[in-house]
């Protein structure tokens, strides 16, 4: 009977682990950011600049989230005139989540964000 339990037990953790790895990147995102980047990642043309990339810079983004943008950007060929708001309300763990979550649905290659990398970025950022 404990061996069966302990058998249910470990099929309803690995099934709870089974689900989107970037839920909460996407909840984030979704609450944080899909306003001005639209849920699809499209922007709002030179207002607010797409997610698509063929890479990312996820040591920018980290500190671009945290602090924001009070100055036009020129991205790609394109200047961008709208500021983005400081997130100082995200945690670490949160903003990790949300690059996780764009670079899995917008950027072709990518590598997987650490925690204890925005941690090091974000005591790195200069002002952009």
């Amino acid at each position: 009977m404990i061996k069966s339990s302990c058998c249910i037990l470990v099929l309803l953790v690995l099934g709870a682990c089974s689900g989107d790895p970037y839920q909460l990147g996407a909840s984030v995102f979704n609450e944080q950011c899909a306003s001005c980047h639209m849920t699809d990642g499209s922007g709002l043309g030179q207002e607010i600049p797409h997610l698509q990339r063929k890479t990312s810079n996820p040591r920018l983004w980290s500190c671009l989230i945290r602090y924001g943008v009070e100055k036009e950007r020129e991205q790609q060929g394109v200047t961008y005139t709208a500021k983005m708001p400081a997130h100082p309300q995200l945690n670490a763990s949160e903003i990790a989540n949300v690059i996780n979550f764009i670079q899995s649905r917008w950027v072709e290659e990518y590598r997987f964000v650490r925690l204890d990398s925005v941690n090091i970025w974000l005591r790195e950022c200069r002002e952009y």
